[in-house]
């Protein structure tokens, strides 16, 4: 954004020292995983229909390692702290480029 114009130097700098907080769900919980947990929702609508996994009062159980998923997750915010610090918005785009053709 500072490369556009948008922010000041300042406002840079600032915007980089700040946590990183991913979005979670209303219940306060993000999924580790969200998107599995996405890809797994459509195949239960799929299978199921529109609204009726939701009110079905399923028990869904996956195979997905979440220790696996927390540490890729730590990795990928690492990896996009460093990128935008380093690069700006030109290194956002190669990051996830990399992180989408890395195997985990």
């Amino acid at each position: 954004m500072d490369e556009e114009q948008y922010i000041t130097q300042a406002q840079r700098i600032a915007a980089l020292q700040e946590d990183i907080i991913l979005a979670g769900r209303a219940t306060g919980r993000a999924p580790v995983a969200p998107d599995y947990v996405e890809h797994v929702r459509r195949i239960l609508e799929d299978r199921y229909g529109g609204s009726a996994p939701y009110q079905m009062g399923l028990k869904v159980h996956t195979a997905i390692d979440l220790r696996l998923q927390k540490a890729r997750r730590r990795r990928f915010v690492k990896a996009l702290r460093t990128s935008i610090a380093s690069a700006g918005t030109q290194g956002l785009f190669t990051i996830l480029i990399q992180m989408q053709s890395s195997p985990s």
